[in-house]
């Protein structure tokens, strides 16, 4: 009894860190975020197709990422250089259109929702990006969505926080979020990539502030 609990455990565990990698999460995620070979302006019109308010930004891949992948604790990351994707970070205006800014070549993370379709993890994935000195600001300050859980106010940032799997540390308590969407005004960096930024928005992830 005792080893067919293990089993069913050791079995549960593989089958949720394998959920980012089944065909039909793999199908939602080229739907959501690969537009092969598309301009800067093509990039714009297919997020502007999604059609799903309140979407305010979009990462867009300009080729398909490669089917071998590697997972961990229910996290898919795309393969690393050489296989890097051209990478497009679209923003909404105010008049509701988007516009694109080259990101240079990434490395796509994503994961499985609690609603049974993919979440590409865009702030982390816009952290690997390389091949451009001066990448734009849109590729740099990005809006990651947090879980309900948590409320920053803006007298208070945490020095240190994780948002899901990853964790971030803080740079700048009033940081210049306007247009983000941010909770906000703190900015944070990734823990294990220097010069990324991040601020941060509703979402469904499972947030904790570990200043203690």
């Amino acid at each position: 009894m005792v080893l067919f609990c293990l089993f069913l455990h050791f079995w549960k565990t593989k089958q949720q860190q394998a959920n980012c990698g089944l065909p039909f999460i793999i199908n939602d995620l080229y739907v959501k975020h690969v537009c092969p070979g598309c301009t800067n302006a093509q990039a714009a019109q297919f997020s502007s197709n999604r059609n799903l308010p309140p979407l305010t930004s979009n990462t867009v891949f300009i080729s398909s990422p490669s089917l071998n992948f590697r997972t961990d604790n229910n996290v898919c990351y795309g393969l690393p250089a050489p296989y890097l994707l051209g990478t497009y970070q679209c923003l909404m205006n105010n008049n509701g259109l988007f516009t694109c800014f080259y990101c240079g070549v990434c490395q796509p993370i994503w994961g499985a929702s609690q609603f049974g379709n993919s979440h590409l993890y865009y702030g982390s994935t816009l952290a690997t990006c390389t091949g451009i000195n001066n990448p734009p600001p849109a590729c740099i300050l990005i809006n990651e969505p947090e879980s309900e859980s948590i409320f920053e106010s803006f007298e208070h940032c945490c020095l240190r926080k994780s948002v899901g799997v990853f964790e971030y540390s803080l740079v700048k308590p009033n940081g210049h979020t306007e247009g983000l969407n941010c909770l906000n005004s703190c900015v944070y960096e990734k823990m294990g990539h220097s010069g990324s930024r991040f601020c941060f928005s509703r979402g469904n992830q499972t947030v904790n502030c570990l200043d203690n």
